[in-house]
């Protein structure tokens, strides 16, 4: 699946975020920073590719059961779930990060190239501890939004993966996967390893939410009221 999300949340937001907590993001764009502290954060775990059977008869290709690839329960998700936490940049963004304050680098990687596959999800104990070229976190868009759900649901919050739409720069309409997630009573759409609050997001951003699910929500219709 193609990811159209995270560079329009670069172009929009790179100002607003700097501007708000410049210690908070000193990291981010330091490279070796990145690399040495996932090189700290050593996983005592080997994941396990897991076969993948594609649902080609719903409007976005999904998964047979995508609730399964929701666990929260997993060793590999509760690491990373006591292992990192949510650090508020403003009012409306946080960030999922190490505890040493190293950002999550989640590496976009398509399946194709990765799998040979044009469509191939994989569980999140296989996203989060495989290292795919040297470089743990590599994945595309529904990769990424599955070990997120799986993590903050592990962190006790109210998660859902979604599939849907994002409106590209020319007009035309994308396919994406991303999540959603409650804090303190606000809901806040999560991409790769940004939380950006929704009410301040759709202002910004035209995205349709089509599908949605976790490990206890069947796949089905999205709806607000989850």
């Amino acid at each position: 699946m193609k990811f159209y999300g995270g560079l329009i949340f670069i172009i929009i937001f790179s100002s607003l975020i700097i501007a708000s907590d410049n210690s908070a993001n000193s990291n981010i764009g330091n490279t070796s920073a990145i690399e040495a502290s996932e090189a700290s954060h050593n996983l005592p775990f080997n994941p396990v590719l897991n076969d993948y059977q594609a649902n080609k008869s719903t409007e976005i290709w999904s998964a047979s059961e995508p609730s399964l690839y929701i666990t929260p329960e997993n060793e590999v998700v509760q690491w990373y779930s006591k292992h990192t936490i949510l650090k508020k940049i403003n009012e409306s963004i946080y960030i999922i990060q190490y505890e040493d304050g190293t950002p999550l680098q989640l590496n976009y990687v398509r399946d194709q190239d990765q799998f040979g596959a044009e469509d191939y999800w994989v569980k999140p104990s296989y996203y989060l501890a495989h290292a795919y070229q040297g470089k743990r976190l590599s994945g595309d868009c529904e990769d990424a939004a599955i070990a997120m759900t799986s993590i903050l649901i592990a962190k006790g919050y109210d998660s859902i993966a979604i599939l849907g739409y994002v409106k590209k720069n020319d007009g035309t309409a994308g396919r994406h996967a991303w999540a959603e997630t409650k804090i303190e009573g606000k809901i806040y759409v999560v991409d790769f390893s940004y939380l950006y609050e929704k009410s301040y997001f759709q202002m910004k951003q035209q995205w349709t939410p089509r599908y949605m699910w976790n490990d206890v929500i069947t796949f089905r219709d999205y709806s607000p009221d989850y």
